[in-house]
């Protein structure tokens, strides 16, 4: 039996013969793709925001009546692999022929009983409908008495169609109270809406209500004219408003209202002793004439010419957070009885991401940021961390990226002749500007912190640099070092390693396109997608990540395992990671010691947050060795014969966490070794003799010179 689509169907329906389904079964174990498209259906029709196919037009499908044949396998195999096709390509149609195909197979399955009672029923009801000729020339009420009547012998009596008809319950009849009780309310409604509309005076063309004096400096209506006569204290003799304000014109006057609407009385007072003796009184900033009369100007105050001129106001380009599914993270201050401490909370959607402020993806989401109205996009992808920065000389906006992937797109879209996009990238102590000139241009940056070699000894500067650099994947991006050095960059010369502000670096040939470099994020296999919907649960909003993502580490998935501790990795929670040391999934416990390991260079004072937190979770003799083993080695202590068995020798240790760091760098030596920490002791006991046996023959891990 050949391995279809439709008999994939038929086998989750499981409407297969015992030795077909068998056969199926066989044949999808052995095939991963099989494997795969069994995962994809079962995700799709579980999918809850999943829309149907359009019937015409873009993402229309064939037509129904094909599909409805494609189920009926009635279909010539051209059609049938057309169909199919479709469904591969398309999760929309897939989850729709999936979905039809398990109700049919519902419904065909268990047919619906009639019992005699109720056909005896509809017949009489259809008798009731009147004489309504059909297609035959016989009327509904004769065929209705011609079926009463053929079956009179085999069934009891009918009964009135009245009788009928009273045990129907009067579903929408007159007597439902809903039908009465609707419109009165919506006259209700209208009665209010009629009275507030007659008793408000501005409807009318009246003037606006007198409010107290002291809330008059905060109402948003225009200023004095400027023919009204001040008196010394600054307040209006106009004891009438002006003849514009008393007559209305023909035409209707929009209101002239205020931006930025002027400080408090108090606080504007607050601002003016504030400035020294002599200064000039601060006058409201937000008057919109500007011919308007100043108060009286004190004699000894200095002249306006002499005060410095105000700085122009910025239009900072908002930043939102557009994604519908996934987590952003952003770190925020948190207070909790009287004491302010920082916490990790979930981004809203639609929410603002404000200079100064670090933002996290966790892995495995992908998160898409909106800069300004469609200037560019910022793509985050999962694993990336860093922080928006104000605006500098040449950009309005920019980012500190600490880690991860973080890429920048210009939307095809735009006009050719629109502005370029500007944004300012600072990766460790560069800061490097990016103009992306072309609609289209696609561009990002990889950020992978490089993991310490030893502890740095005593005055030695932490070694801080970074792997990764740049890439272009479409369009051409202008790139400016804070050196004054200017590249041009694009797809034939879209590579660039950091440090990229080096006189000998040149932009050279991408070679392999990055698969995370795209305008969508990276793509995903259904089990990955299946995996981000259930972590993406553990999120909860106005609730710190610290309350859920520890507890999944324990998660018996070692996937969502992984998962929770790159998340404590990315948000530098190392008390957590230490913890994680001792998982019982290797994936975990690797994913901690990399946390770890990138964490302790970013600051001089992480080695003293280590220490301490070491000393919390492990006796003083185990403590010490994890210590050692997270600053870890150099290639030229991997030459060292005594390093070298001390490695071995930590891997009897007992205590899991060290036997996985001990393992991490002899894996890292590229020597193959078939120990694991999770076997048994007999088989690590083997392991173990072999790597000394190497070690007797060969000295160190790495030979001389290697």
């Amino acid at each position: 039996m050949r391995l279809t689509l439709r008999t994939l169907l038929a086998y989750l329906d499981d409407i297969l013969e015992p030795g077909d389904a068998r056969e199926i079964g066989e044949k999808i174990a052995e095939s991963p793709v099989a494997t795969e498209m069994v995962e994809k259906v079962r995700e799709v029709m579980r999918r809850r925001r999943v829309t149907a196919p359009e019937l015409s037009g873009a993402g229309s499908g064939p037509d129904p009546n094909i599909v409805a044949e494609y189920l009926d396998n009635t279909l010539s195999p051209e059609e049938v692999a057309n169909v199919e096709r479709i469904c591969l390509e398309s999760d929309i149609h897939l989850s729709e022929v999936a979905a039809c195909h398990q109700i049919l197979t519902l419904v065909l399955g268990e047919p619906v009983d009639v019992s005699a009672t109720m056909r005896e029923r509809m017949y009489s009801l259809g008798a009731v409908a009147g004489p309504e000729t059909g297609e035959n020339g016989r009327g509904r009420g004769e065929r209705a008495a011609v079926a009463t009547a053929s079956q009179a012998s085999e069934t009891p009596a009918a009964k009135p169609a009245s009788e009928f008809g009273s045990g129907l319950p009067n579903y929408g009849g007159s007597g439902s109270i809903w039908k009465r009780l609707v419109p009165v309310a919506v006259l209700l409604i209208l009665a209010g809406w009629l009275g507030l509309v007659a008793t408000d005076p501005t409807f009318w063309g009246g003037s606006h209500v007198e409010r107290p004096a002291e809330t008059q400096d905060l109402a948003l209506v225009p200023a004095p004219l400027a023919d009204a006569e001040t008196a010394p204290d600054g307040t209006s003799d106009a004891a009438e408003p002006p003849a514009a304000q008393q007559e209305p014109s023909d035409q209707p006057q929009a209101p002239e209202v205020a931006i930025n609407p002027p400080p408090p009385p108090d606080l504007e007072a607050e601002m003016n002793d504030d400035k020294p003796a002599g200064a000039a009184t601060l006058p409201p900033d937000n008057d919109p004439l500007d011919d308007a009369p100043e108060p009286a100007a004190d004699p000894d105050a200095a002249r306006p010419e002499d005060a410095p001129p105000a700085a122009p106001a910025v239009d900072l380009p908002q930043v939102m957070y557009t994604s519908l599914e996934g987590v952003l993270l952003r770190l925020e201050t948190l207070v909790e009885d009287e004491h302010e401490s920082t916490g990790w909370m979930v981004v809203p959607r639609r929410g603002f991401i404000h200079p100064g402020e670090t933002i996290a993806c966790p892995e495995p989401f992908f998160s898409r940021l909106r800069v300004g109205d469609d200037r560019f996009e910022v793509l985050v992808n999962g694993g990336a961390r860093l922080t928006s920065i104000g605006p500098s000389d040449v950009s309005l906006i920019g980012f500190d990226v600490t880690q991860g992937r973080v890429a920048f797109y210009r939307s095809s879209g735009q006009d050719a002749d629109a502005a370029p996009a500007h944004v300012d990238v600072r990766i460790g102590e560069n800061l490097i500007h990016l103009e992306l000139a072309d609609p289209g241009t696609l561009c990002g940056v990889e950020v992978i912190p490089i993991q310490p070699h030893g502890k740095p000894e005593e005055g030695e500067e932490f070694d801080r640099s970074v792997g990764g650099g740049l890439f272009v994947r479409e369009g051409t991006v202008i790139v400016t070092t804070d050196v004054g050095r200017r590249i041009v960059m694009q797809p034939g010369r879209g590579w660039l390693p950091w440090p990229i502000d080096a006189p000998e670096a040149e932009p050279g040939n991408l070679l392999v396109m990055p698969r995370w470099l795209t305008p969508n994020g990276p793509p995903q296999i259904p089990l990955e997608r299946a995996l981000a919907v259930r972590y993406e649960k553990n999120f909860v909003a106005d609730q710190p990540a610290i309350l859920n993502v520890p507890a999944v580490v324990k998660d018996p998935d070692p996937n969502m395992s992984e998962y929770a501790v790159k998340t404590l990795a990315l948000t530098s929670n190392v008390r957590e990671l230490l913890r994680a040391l001792d998982s019982s999934h290797m994936e975990s416990r690797v994913a901690a010691i990399v946390g770890l390991r990138q964490w302790l260079p970013l600051d001089p004072a992480n080695d003293q947050r280590l220490q301490e937190a070491i000393d919390r979770f492990f006796r003083a003799e185990d403590g010490a060795i994890v210590y050692t083993l997270l600053w870890g080695y150099s290639r030229d202590d991997l030459r060292d014969p005594a390093i070298c068995r001390q490695l071995v020798d930590w891997l009897e240790n007992g205590n899991r966490a060290i036997e996985e760091l001990a393992l991490y760098y002899i894996r890292g030596t590229g020597r193959p070794t078939d120990y694991h920490v999770d076997q048994r002791e007999v088989e690590k006991r083997a392991a173990v003799s072999r790597l000394r046996t190497f070690l007797d023959r060969h000295g160190a891990f790495l030979p001389s010179g290697a």
